[in-house]
């Protein structure tokens, strides 16, 4: 685990060895340690991501391994995993090994991160039941202080689990206490679920959409809705985390539902992905208030837009750059749907193999299937978190060898994908209720326009495989290159562009 703490002079550094007992002296100063499940370890193909950690989670839930009580030991000098009864080592791994630490989207209990091993990346998964949002907290102390550089004078200063969390603490207190300053208005409300649409406004494409949110029947969340002058934010009602923030010249419609006052709702559209959503809530209080908040923002757009100093033109800007391009690649059909998640299979075709998929897991599923919105295009299939905008499951087209309705109502829809890099064959399985068959015949159409969009790109290696762009911020903001200002001109070598 490299250079040990506390060695004396001369000696051999401390490498802690698997299946034995961890000398916790010799392995830095202890930040945190926290009670867990450990869930398990797959290999994962990006350092980074957390649709990376989602894949892995599920692909970790569907090996039903048993759970193990641990002990997550947090140092300055590395992660250990310790087994609760016997300390001993059952993994660890270097702070700077780290790449990527999340808590899952739909389960905040549910702590992974990503880490070398080997030259193979693993993504390790515990169950928290409790302070798993600690966890990042430590962990990023732990790099804050493996960075700070070493003086003659004196060692490094070393911050304690509790000051780190208190520091943290309070700067999310003095956070939240400048945003609120800067509100409108803030609402508490429950946030009952989000489904594409396919107008940006009209109270008659709001209740179609409130009443197929309903039909998914998602728990309810907490949050706050903060309108500004320039954005609408969701945030967490407890961590007080933003989940969402939408430039307020993005929101295109509000409606609130006539028999229920308190229901609010309002489209908005994604500009990075290309797709409009509905999006509702149930208001607690003063909930008339809102789109004369809202109202009183868009008073105020016109002018902010003028001034190219202002967080509005910036993310407007932004979203206008991310924005995707209009082509064969753009998404062929969007559906709401909900994840029952994927089983490893032996064929890479056929009804009956994704009717026995089915079958293994449609009595053990209804208790964590998470509404998403169902993206299909020449590029794959992405499920899409529709609140955050998170994707949380993508398949190339390319990978995609079979697909098919099941269910006893054909309401199921499945498709296999091979993963040749990995060696895996899989079937995924989404609930689309009446519309499964549709998914089906989208596909079709999704494969079709993949021939044509690689007939277009006639071998430019400039050419994206994705339409979709990643923001860029800071001084490489005004340095951006689009790909269809470079003009290949030889190869000079092979690699990633």
């Amino acid at each position: 685990m490299g250079n040990a703490q506390g060695s004396p002079e001369g000696a051999a550094p401390y490498v802690p060895e698997l299946g034995k007992r961890l000398k916790r002296s010799e392995v830095g100063e202890v930040l945190g340690e926290f009670d867990a499940s450990y869930m398990g370890s797959v290999s994962v193909k990006e350092p980074t991501g957390n649709d990376v950690c989602a894949d892995a989670v599920t692909r970790i839930k569907q090996l039903k391994t048993p759970l193990r009580g641990v002990s997550l030991v947090i140092t300055s000098l590395g992660v250990f995993i310790i087994e609760r009864q016997g300390e001993t080592l059952i993994a660890g791994t270097k702070i700077a090994e780290i790449s990527f630490v999340s808590l899952d989207a739909q389960d905040k209990k549910v702590f992974s991160f990503i880490c070398l091993n080997n030259d193979l990346l693993l993504c390790h998964t515990f169950s928290v039941a409790k302070r798993a949002q600690e966890i990042p907290v430590v962990i990023n102390q732990a790099f804050r202080n493996a960075a700070q550089p070493p003086t003659e004078s004196a060692k490094p200063r070393r911050v304690s689990k509790a000051a780190a969390l208190a520091e943290a603490r309070a700067q999310k207190t003095a956070a939240v206490a400048a945003d609120r300053s800067k509100a409108l208005g803030v609402y508490a409300a429950k946030y009952l679920g989000s489904v594409p649409v396919r107008e940006s406004k009209g109270n008659s494409v709001v209740l179609d959409a409130v009443r197929r949110i309903k039909a998914l029947e998602q728990i309810p969340r907490n949050v706050e809705i903060m309108v500004f002058p320039e954005s609408i934010d969701v945030v967490e009602a407890n961590t007080h985390d933003v989940i969402k923030s939408v430039p307020i010249m993005e929101v295109s419609f509000t409606s609130f539902d006539p028999d229920d006052k308190r229901l609010f709702s309002y489209i908005t559209n994604d500009s990075r992905l290309g797709l409009t959503y509905c999006h509702a809530f149930s208001v607690k209080s003063k909930a008339l208030e809102i789109p004369e908040r809202i109202n009183e923002a868009f008073k105020n757009a016109t002018e902010n837009l003028k001034r190219k100093d202002s967080k509005l033109f910036k993310l407007l800007d932004q979203a206008e750059i991310d924005a995707p391009v209009q082509s064969e690649r753009q998404a062929v059909k969007v559906f709401e749907a909900k994840y029952i998640g994927f089983v490893p299979v032996n064929e890479l075709k056929g009804e009956q193999v994704i009717h026995a998929a089915y079958s293994s897991v449609k009595g053990q599923h209804n208790s964590y299937l998470d509404a998403v919105v169902l993206v299909v295009s020449s590029e794959g299939v992405r499920a899409v978190e529709g609140l955050t905008g998170e994707v949380i499951r993508n398949v190339f087209i390319r990978n995609i060898s079979f697909t098919c309705v099941t269910g006893a109502r054909k309401e199921i829809f499945g498709f296999i994908s091979h993963d040749e890099r990995l060696g895996r064959v899989s079937c995924h399985l989404y609930d689309c209720g009446a519309r499964a068959y549709n998914v089906c015949v989208a596909i079709g159409e999704a494969f079709k326009a993949a021939a044509q969009a690689f007939a277009a790109q006639k071998g430019n290696p400039f050419s994206p495989v994705s339409e979709e762009r990643e923001s860029v911020t800071g001084d490489l903001f005004a340095k951006q290159i689009h790909r269809q200002a470079l003009e290949p001109v030889k190869a000079i070598g092979a690699g990633q562009f």
